[in-house]
């Protein structure tokens, strides 16, 4: 008499691995994702406090922050970054790490006393701001 043994996985117990491998993947690729924007986050952050110091530096030597009334997209080329970066303010303006889905925005008054730098976040990580494109920075 012959017995059989039973060799390997049955398809329901390698279909119940394959669901829980995938879940698992799952659940790993969507703190992954938090992780990335968290940290782009934060990169804004620094780059709009780069923008604010470079903002005071140029107004410490012109006596005026750069004039623009209307709202100006910091690209590199556009007159505010130009006027920050001739000045010696800062070596180049920062970008919005997914430029140009989101942007850095200046504004100031007609005197060039204040100024306004506005920016996106991802997530609400960062004390103070939120999520959105509501943020800014206010010359004080």
């Amino acid at each position: 008499m012959r017995t059989h043994e039973k060799r390997g996985f049955s398809l329901v117990e390698l279909l119940v691995v394959i669901a829980i491998i995938g879940l698992l993947t799952a659940g790993a690729l969507v703190g992954l994702n938090l992780a990335r924007e968290k940290a782009r986050d934060a990169r804004r952050i620094q780059d709009v406090n780069e923008i604010g110091k470079a903002l005071s530096i140029y107004q410490i030597s012109d006596n005026s922050f750069p004039v623009s009334v209307s709202t100006t997209t910091l690209t590199g080329s556009d007159s505010v970054s130009l006027a920050l970066t001739g000045a010696g303010a800062i070596p180049t303006i920062p970008l919005d790490p997914l430029n140009p889905t989101y942007t850095y925005t200046y504004s100031s008054n007609a005197g060039g006393t204040t100024y306004q730098l506005s920016f996106c976040l991802e997530t609400d990580s960062i004390p103070n701001y939120s999520s959105g494109c509501g943020n800014t920075l206010i010359s004080r």
